[in-house]
């Protein structure tokens, strides 16, 4: 079975304390189209912002390079890719 990626993106969301709860709420209702949207703290939106956008943008010429490596050693491209998931 190939492994299942997600879709959907992670997409951490702070409010002002001007909005209502109820406004938050339908806020939330639209953004979670996008994929996941946990409330945090403004103050970690940059962590997340390193961690989940930027941080993927920098491993993934390495794992490129390790498929690559993997197919070297004598595997298709789909096993490598496939272990490198795991």
């Amino acid at each position: 079975m190939a492994p299942q990626l997600s879709v959907f993106g992670f997409n951490p969301v702070a409010f002002s304390e001007a909005f209502s709860k109820k406004e938050r709420e339908e806020i939330l209702s639209w953004l979670f189209a996008l994929g996941e949207c946990p409330e945090v703290p403004e103050d970690h939106l940059e962590a997340y912002a390193i961690l989940t956008a930027m941080g993927p943008t920098y491993f993934w010429f390495q794992l490129e390079e390790l498929n690559k490596l993997g197919q070297s050693f004598g595997l298709e491209k789909e096993e490598a890719g496939k272990g490198l998931l795991k």
